[in-house]
Parts: structure tokens; C-alpha cells; sequence
């Protein structure tokens, strides 16, 4: 276990009815994120997600949001965080510059992002929910994703001293070192 995604995995095997994500009222278990996530994760590979690939993730902070990084993570690629209130030329640069071609997002923000060329994902439109809620909760194994802790985990995107943004690439080794020291 070296991955970022496994971390997770491994309180779902467990603590599967332990409380692993509370927002808003909506209390969801570690099985139930667990089973969430390899859905999506199964819907992103069908899409082109895997080893090697950026996806971006443009969402509000809610349950969706962990879901959609742990699936990315278990579909074998990194995602790259896009925050709601940043203006759309940066992140028209931020998709360009990472060459993200495939954008998870949902029904509120859509619009906004429609028109930047990614193929978009929009996790609470029925297309997108129905075929996902059709994909097996069964995990990806290893041997299929071909994922390692050399991988990229996520890319960041700080302001740099020209006011552009500025990609910092994270390994999963990197963040299982800081989370186990952190711990």
C-alpha cells in the first residue's frame, strides 16, 4: 500500500459502516464512498481515464468532490483540483497547460465550463448518473490500473510572480509519505 487511494481503501475494509464523509446532513460510510468511487472510477476508465492522464475535477465542496478524487485516483490517473471561483480564463489555462481532456463536473457549474473543448462528466445529470450507477462497485485492482507511488497523485495550480498559474505535480508517494508522518 503506497497510493493515496489505498489509504482509503484500507479503512473501508475496516470500518465499512464507520461514518466517512458527513456534508450537509448526508452522512455517508466508508463502504458507501468505497462502492461510490469504484463506479466512478470504472465510468472514467470507459471515458479514457487511466495511467498517465490528468482529469480535472470542478466542484463545490460536498460529498461528490471526495468521491470524484478517490475515483480518479482508482481509474489509475491524477486529477487536477478547479476551483468554482476562479475566473475562466485561468482555468481555460490551467485545462490547457495540463492538457486535461476530460472535466468532471456538475449540473450548477457546467454551463460555465461547457465551451473549454474537455469532454465534460457531469456526475448529478441523469446520462452521466444512470450510466455510472451501471458500472460495478468492485474495485480496480493494481495489476489493471497500473498505478504506483511514482505516479502523479494530483497537479496544483498556484499564482506564479507573472500572475499566471503555476502546475506543482504531486507523486502519491509523496502524499503517503506526508500522510503517514502526519498520522
Amino acid at each position: 500500500m503506497d497510493c493515496l487511494h489505498e489509504i482509503f481503501e484500507a479503512q473501508a475494509d475496516g470500518w465499512p459502516d464507520d461514518i466517512a464523509v458527513v456534508y450537509r446532513g448526508n452522512n455517508l460510510t466508508y463502504e458507501e464512498v468505497e462502492r461510490r468511487a469504484n463506479r466512478l472510477a470504472r465510468y472514467l476508465r470507459s471515458l479514457g481515464a487511466k495511467r498517465g492522464e490528468l482529469v480535472g475535477l470542478h466542484l463545490e465542496r460536498s460529498e461528490h468532490a471526495i468521491v470524484a478524487i478517490l475515483a480518479v485516483l482508482k481509474s489509475g490517473a491524477a486529477y487536477v483540483p478547479l476551483d468554482s471561483s476562479y475566473p475562466d480564463d485561468r482555468i481555460q489555462h490551467i485545462l490547457e497547460e495540463a492538457e486535461v481532456s476530460l472535466l468532471v463536473t456538475e449540473t450548477a457549474l457546467a454551463e460555465r465550463v461547457e465551451q473549454l473543448g474537455a469532454a465534460l462528466v457531469i456526475i448529478d445529470a441523469q446520462e452521466h448518473a444512470g450510466a455510472i450507477a451501471g458500472q460495478s462497485e468492485d474495485r480496480i485492482p493494481r495489476e489493471e490500473t497500473g498505478v504506483s507511488s511514482d505516479d502523479l497523485c494530483y497537479v496544483i495550480h498556484t499564482s506564479g510572480t507573472t500572475g499566471r498559474p503555476k502546475s506543482i505535480m504531486t507523486e502519491h508517494r509523496n502524499v503517503f509519505s506526508f500522510t503517514a508522518s502526519f498520522n
